[in-house]
């Protein structure tokens, strides 16, 4: 394995990582609006 591919698969865990926080945070708002209802 090469430098370069251990790059790239960080670089994806990363993307990963942001597409779940982003998930998350839809997750909390909903919610909060649904308790707040």
């Amino acid at each position: 394995m090469s430098y370069n591919d251990v790059l790239k698969m960080l670089e994806e865990a990363l993307n990963d990582a942001d597409q779940l926080e982003g998930d998350y945070d839809v997750c909390t708002s909903t919610m909060a609006n649904l308790d707040s209802n």
